[in-house]
């Protein structure tokens, strides 16, 4: 039988109507009140005729993996594609939709704040999720791979990788803290990975393009927009046409982000639609660049293979320690207010701890995905730059594969650190206590885990040498 690849792809408009909260920053006042650009998803269908499998990439902040099961429970009914064998990565652009929960207890439900809320923290509510539009999403999700499905074709394919200077490390240091601010000596990863498929006369059949940062590049927009992705996939859309279906991942990004500074280059600012334009056209013109210098050879096999993982945390705060805080509204250790978020917080650990209950760690999924020479890696929220680059590094070392990390695959477990960072602490150590994900951040360790598990998957679906 031939294991040659056959590919369908098709996209669809996601985009929800005005009014709706965006997601991504908790401090927005208001939901939305414009639509800048649209938001999409695209899927790409992989087969060989004896397995199929699904990447599809959203224009979404996130995605829980309870919603990516109902999804993939719909693809499975409509397709007959085994849920396991659909991975969905979403941009995490901050200026789409809330997919999350976590918006769903307004300030002032639950638990009273010690003391009384102050009153500006009540005078607006969190991000809601909107049930309607997420059931209408959830259905189009599935509905984009049935149509994938129906313009299935023989494809070659490979990979290229460009260079694009957007991204830059964002855990500096000020004051010897470490804050959200411009490393300039930090890692980053300025590659640009492009995927190119082609049918057998020789034309653009698909195009997956992968980059590692944060598109955070608007801090005060309430716009819907799919940040810098969008006009960069706009670019390459016009270039190859309707047919060639343009898709974005979103590589290991946890602590990078778009380098707009201010005038002294010490601080983030916030970009306007202009400079989004105009990036978007320089990473489109790298893509395109990128893709015409790949030479596309055939793909042999497609495979998938997932687990079960325990994201493990590190030791939790005491009860005593958070009896404190409630008690007093401040942490014990630093003296720092107890805002209402880190309070809700505190008031459910502490629970957790007294009844016994309180989790060693969050149970997420790995997943990978191999096409020919391919292969996807998903991570499943916003692991550290570390985590992506090691993995690529060690896949093709060891099994000669080219790797394609993509974060925020299937899940949203919050940061996940590299070793190297964690003693540093920061925001992203911290931010657990602001999504009300755990009792701590994740363990030490947590990076050979999840890398070593990943090259075991690869390794069960390695095409044999």
């Amino acid at each position: 039988m031939s294991t040659s690849v056959r590919l369908g792809a098709a996209k669809v408009n996601i985009t929800p109507p005005v009014g709706t909260h965006l997601g991504g920053y908790g401090g927005r006042r208001y939901p939305s009140d414009d639509i800048h650009d649209e938001l999409y998803a695209a899927a790409y269908v992989f087969t060989d005729g004896t397995t199929t499998a699904a990447v599809i990439g959203a224009d979404l902040v996130d995605f829980p993996l309870e919603r990516t099961q109902a999804v993939r429970r719909k693809i499975t009914s409509l397709t007959g594609i085994p849920g396991a064998h659909v991975m969905l990565g979403t941009s995490h652009g901050h200026s789409g939709p809330n997919t999350k929960g976590w918006g769903a207890g307004l300030p002032g439900a639950g638990e009273p704040y010690p003391g009384g809320m102050p009153t500006a923290e009540l005078d607006y509510a969190l991000p809601v999720l909107d049930h309607d539009y997420l059931a209408e999403l959830e259905n189009k999700l599935a509905g984009v791979v049935a149509m994938a499905m129906q313009g299935s074709q023989t494809v070659v394919g490979g990979i290229g990788t460009g260079q694009y200077g957007l991204a830059v490390n964002r855990r500096g240091e000020l004051n010897g803290e470490v804050v959200n601010c411009p490393r300039p000596d930090g890692l980053v990863d300025h590659s640009l990975p492009v995927v190119r498929f082609d049918d057998e006369c020789g034309e653009p059949a698909g195009i997956i393009f992968n980059y590692a940062c944060h598109p955070t590049s608007m801090s005060d927009n309430h716009a819907m927009s799919a940040d810098y992705p969008g006009p960069a996939r706009s670019f390459v859309e016009g270039v190859y046409g309707d047919d060639c279906v343009v898709g974005f991942l979103l590589g290991c990004h946890g602590d990078i982000r778009p380098n707009y500074t201010d005038a002294t280059g010490t601080r983030f600012r916030s970009a306007n639609f202009a400079e989004l334009e105009r990036e978007g056209r320089i990473m489109g013109a790298e893509v395109v660049k990128t893709r015409e210098s790949i030479s596309p050879r055939a793909l042999a096999g497609v495979a998938a293979a997932s687990t079960p993982i325990v994201a493990p945390f590190a030791e939790p705060p005491t009860a005593d320690y958070l009896r404190q805080a409630l008690e007093t509204g401040a942490f014990p250790d630093t003296g720092r207010r107890l805002p209402f978020g880190k309070a809700r917080w505190a008031q459910r650990i502490l629970r957790q701890l007294e009844d016994g209950t309180l989790a060693d760690g969050l149970e997420t999924e790995l997943q990978v995905i191999r096409v020919g020479h391919l292969v996807f890696v998903g991570f499943p929220g916003e692991f550290f730059l570390e985590y992506g680059m090691e993995t690529r590094t060690r896949v093709k070392e060891q099994f000669g594969l080219d790797v394609v990390h993509v974060s925020m695959a299937n899940d949203m477990i919050g940061y996940v650190p590299s070793d190297r960072e964690i003693p540093r602490g920061g925001y992203e150590l911290g931010s657990y206590q602001d999504d009300e994900l755990a009792p701590a951040h994740y363990a030490a360790g947590t990076q050979g885990l999840f890398v070593n598990r990943a090259l075991e998957l690869v390794g069960s679906i390695a095409p044999e040498s």
